[in-house]
Formats: C-alpha cells, structure tokens, sequence
C-alpha cells in the first residue's frame, strides 16, 4: 500500500512533492541568518537566531530525508506514480475503445493496469531521487560539520606552552553546540622563522602536549602551507605581530611620544623590514619599519610632507639612539605569531552531494514522466495523458 493511500492527498503533495515547504525552510534559514549578522532584537522566549538556524536546519534534513525514502520506495513498485494524480482537464476522444489503445500503449513500452491507467519507465524519478539524495548527503555533513564546527584564533609567542582549553587565551572563538574546548592540548611556539630558502614566507615549530607536560605531536608550520594534525584539529600559521614600546624624546627632553604600536606585515616589502606601524607625536607623523630576522627598527619621521628624522635602532644592542633632534629609547620587544585551530570540514562530501543534485536536476529536466489514463466513453475512449509519448501514440493511430 502506497503511503499516499493511508494520508490525505493534500497533504501527501503538500510533504512529497510541493516545492513550498522546501521554500519555507529557505526562507526561515535566510532570515535567521539575517537576524544573527543584523543583531535584530528577540522576544525572550522565542529562540535565539543560532538555535533557530540549527532547528530549522535539522527539520529540513528530515523533510529531504523523508522524501528521499519516498522516492526510493517508488522505485520498487510497478507503478511509480499514483494513478489519482488525473489531469484535471477534460481528455481527449478516441474512437477506439480502451483494449485497443492499452494493447498499442503496451507495444509502445507501457506497463498498463486494469482500471485503465498506465505509465513508460523513464529517468524522471530516479533523477528525483538523485536531487534528494545528493541534498540529503550535503545537508546532513554539513549540519554534522556545523554542530561540531571550532574555530579560534589567538597569539603565541615563543616560551611557555599555553593551556588550549582556556578560553581567556581566544580573542575569537566561534564553536557548534557539540564542540568544546574540554581535553584540549597545550600548545608552545619553540621556534619561529621569518623567512629562509626553506621556509620564504616564514614558519614556527609547534608543539602539543597533555597536561603533565607528555609530548603528543610536534612539526614545522608554515605560513599558507600544510597544518599542523592532531585529534582532527588543524594548527595553522596566520601571521606574525610585534608589540613594540617606544619612548621618543628631543634632545631638550621633551616627550615626542611613549606608547607601545603593533607593527604588522608590509607588503610589499621595504628591503629586509617586512613589517610596518605608524604613529602620531606631539610634533611629527612617525613611520616604524621592523625587521625581524635582526632585530632592527628604522624610524622616519616627518612633517609637511617632508622626511626631517631618519634613524636606526638596533635591539639588543642599542638602549637609546639619537636621531636628529631626538633620542630613541625600545626598553623591551615582544614577538608573537597568530595561531588558527580550527576543525576542517568535509567539504568533499558536500561537494559530491551538491553535484549529484545538479546532476539529478540536469537529469529531471531532460526525462519527463509518461503516463496515461484510459477511460471508457461512448465515443469510444477517454484518454488523458502527461509528458508526450502517449499522445504521439494516439496521434499515430488516428
């Protein structure tokens, strides 16, 4: 017995087949989304956007889910289609009676039934079944990747190893409801390299461990090169930082300017200083240009479009350095590189579902379905038919 047989016909369509409940879904997952970037105030006791946004999602796997089964069910039966589905219209006349156009549909390649209707086996269902089931397959990795989806980005610099289920050390953290910082490893920076024939565009060697210290994995990162795998999460390099603190003086001792700038990658590159910051003092507009492999800041200050300080500060071996009219003082210097955890997902298994949507939808619009209803009139027969064949076939017979 058909499912359909045992529900109401409307809402039969209306679960199987109606393309408004999928547009409903759409529509909820678009508003949600909308609402959670454009931070649009909820009632309290409405849910949130993102557990909108998961609910909505879980419902719409189970509606294509639900109607994948259909399409596979269908598959298996003699006939594919419910013989309720009758054009509306009023049919077309024939002055044959039903026997003799159900023996010549039979010989055209349709399977016909005893209450007069019959239908030709095509690819227009199974090519529905492929859109379902490559929706389903998207949707439900997609939906498993986004409930234990991590991702989180802080700063690092070489030393002490740090704890990766604190999440005081995140300054952006995003995670699904199943995921949890809970069991994660420490995490040390041991070495950085800025940039050598090997490593051009800089690397660091990262180091994992458990609790007591207990080595579990460690590699070589390199900046948009391979991560850094442990336990399905990935460690990638994403930049380096500098904190660097700064006092300027004239030569009468007046402050210029003391406060500590954060120069960040140059590009393109001024010679060997590969990381840039700017600052305002008391009398000039300031340029920093750091090079890390030496350690060396060069300073350029200016005023009206012209350069009247220019001077280089050695750290590590310089405490203050004069420059023009000013004295140059870097008490201290912080490195630090951007780490990025993040679990991937499987976007290979989503890929594959959405093609073999694509695939189904390209397929559905080629193969139609061809069927036929037969019925028993004074003339002769009654004759309604969807997708074309049929109607050549009575056409032939004239």
């Amino acid at each position: 017995m058909s499912p359909r047989s045992k529900m109401n016909p409307r809402l039969y369509r209306f679960l199987f087949s109606s393309p408004w409940l999928p547009l409903l879904f759409i529509g909820l997952f678009i508003l949600s989304i909308y609402a959670e970037f454009a931070r649009i105030p909820v009632p309290r006791f409405s849910p949130t956007p993102r557990k909108m946004i998961l609910i909505n999602n879980i419902c719409f796997l189970a509606l294509i889910a639900l109607r994948f089964i259909n399409q596979m069910t269908r598959l298996k039966r003699d006939f594919r289609y419910d013989s309720g589905d009758r054009p509306g219209s009023a049919g077309q006349i024939s002055p044959l009676p039903p026997e003799a156009l159900a023996a010549r549909l039979s010989d055209a390649g349709f399977r016909m039934g005893p209450d007069g209707y019959g239908e030709k086996r095509t690819f227009s269902l199974p090519a529905t079944a492929v859109i379902y089931g490559g929706l389903f397959l998207a949707l439900l990795v997609g939906s498993y990747d986004n409930l234990r989806h991590f991702s989180g980005v802080f700063f690092q610099g070489e030393g002490a190893p740090s704890p990766l289920d604190d999440p005081g050390l995140y300054f952006n953290v995003t995670q699904g409801p199943l995921s949890s910082l809970k069991g994660m490893p420490r995490l040390q920076v041991r070495k950085v390299i800025y940039g050598d024939p090997q490593w051009p565009k800089g690397a660091v060697e990262i180091a994992l461990s458990d609790r007591n210290n207990a080595m579990l994995v460690q590699g070589m990162v390199a900046k948009e090169g391979k991560p850094l795998v442990y336990k399905g999460l990935e460690y990638h390099l994403g930049r380096f930082l500098a904190d660097v603190p700064l006092m300027v003086v004239t030569d009468n001792l007046h402050l210029e300017y003391e406060g500590t700038v954060k120069v960040q990658p140059l590009d393109p590159p001024q010679g060997s200083y590969t990381y840039y910051a700017n600052f305002k003092g008391h009398r000039l507009l300031w340029d920093v240009l750091y090079d890390p492999e030496h350690k060396s800041l060069k300073l350029l200050g200016g005023k009206e479009g012209k350069n009247v300080v220019n001077g280089v500060y050695q750290f590590g071996r310089d405490t203050a350095v004069p420059m023009g009219s000013y004295i140059v003082k870097v008490p201290w210097l912080a490195e630090w590189t951007e780490i990025h955890v993040v679990r991937p997902r499987h976007m290979v298994l989503v890929s594959i579902g959405a093609l073999l949507a694509v695939i189904g939808i390209l397929m559905r619009l080629v193969y139609r379905p061809q069927r036929v209803w037969l019925e028993q009139a004074p003339e002769g027969c009654r004759v309604w038919t969807v997708g074309g064949e049929a109607e050549k076939v009575l056409k032939v017979e004239g």
